[in-house]
């Protein structure tokens, strides 16, 4: 059977893994806006009278609607890394000295949206681009 301070460090452990995915997450929104906002930006400096306008206006509508849903995926799985640190810090067993080493229901589960949404995300973008 695990010591108190055994039981602590597990806990301290699973906050410490909580904040590192809060972390990436929060850096995979923060590098792919940081790209799309660029693209954006660079597509509207396009001229006008240029071969390749066409298909910027095509990368002009579709960036936003990619930006978005990067938006939305990651900030459900950083909502679920927030949920398990509320649930961590609120369980009555953590308050009365009986380490939680888990969480549990779906938020675990939900933490997954990013690593699983976001590819499937830019996999519809490219598919558009091509066929539009």
């Amino acid at each position: 059977m695990a010591t108190e301070h055994e039981q602590y460090e597990a806990l301290r452990e699973k906050w410490v893994h909580e904040d590192n995915l809060v972390n990436h997450r929060v850096t995979w929104l923060l590098y792919a806006q940081t790209i799309l906002f660029a693209a954006y930006g660079i597509l509207l400096t396009v001229p006008k009278d240029s071969p390749h306008m066409e298909r910027a206006e095509k990368l002009i509508r579709i960036i936003p609607v990619v930006g978005i849903a990067n938006l939305c995926v990651v900030s459900i799985s950083i909502a679920a890394a927030v949920a398990a640190h509320i649930a961590l810090r609120g369980d009555p067993n953590v308050r009365s000295g009986k380490f939680v080493l888990w969480v549990p229901g779906v938020m675990p589960w939900v933490g997954y949206t990013a690593p699983v949404c976001l590819p499937i995300v830019f996999l519809i973008a490219w598919i558009i681009m091509i066929v539009a």
